[in-house]
């Protein structure tokens, strides 16, 4: 088995936004309103993703298994943490978002190596503070986040319906 990790190009397009519509309908199965209501991915969003070279995807034997971004734009929801605090170590943070495996691929592992190559990915690219966020029902993305290293440092406030988010954050020296 070659896995590795690459910047996602136009042409990954189509199967990217197959496994994002895996996981709006696995996020729906389980009573998890993240990504649903015309809220999360989009093609559009992922084009632009694309477009910024800040998508990544996780390679298995020449397919598609996931994907997430990097996005070094200051955000506002992060500004007004709630219930706790960020360790500012740093001036300027990466984000992590729009993490998604192929259900292909689920349960061997892969989900924790698409995490830590997006982490190592930052990590290149000077990034040593790295947020991440999740909805307090998504349990399962939730134990990937502290199986990767993440720490909870509060609540934020996405502009969306049911857009209360767990915060996580990484510092990396």
């Amino acid at each position: 088995m070659v896995v590795y990790f690459r910047k996602a190009i136009p042409d990954d397009l189509n199967n990217i936004m197959k496994i994002i519509q895996s996981a709006r309908r696995l996020l729906r199965e389980k009573n998890i309103p993240q990504w649903q209501n015309g809220e999360g991915p989009n093609e559009k969003l992922l084009k632009h993703d694309i477009t910024l070279q800040r998508c990544y995807v996780l390679i298995v034997d020449d397919d598609i298994a996931g994907l997430g971004i990097i996005s070094t734009e200051s955000e506002p929801p992060y500004n007004h943490i709630m219930n706790g605090q960020w360790n500012n170590t740093h001036e300027k943070y990466g984000t992590i978002h729009r993490v998604a495996l192929s259900p292909l691929y689920q349960g061997k592992g892969l989900a924790l190596l698409l995490m830590n190559y997006l982490i190592t990915t930052a990590r290149l690219n000077t990034i040593l503070d790295i947020r991440i966020d999740t909805h307090p029902k998504n349990k399962a993305m939730q134990q990937l986040i502290r199986k990767a290293g993440f720490t909870y440092q509060g609540d934020i406030l996405l502009p969306v319906v049911d857009g209360e988010r767990f915060a996580y954050q990484l510092v990396l020296s």
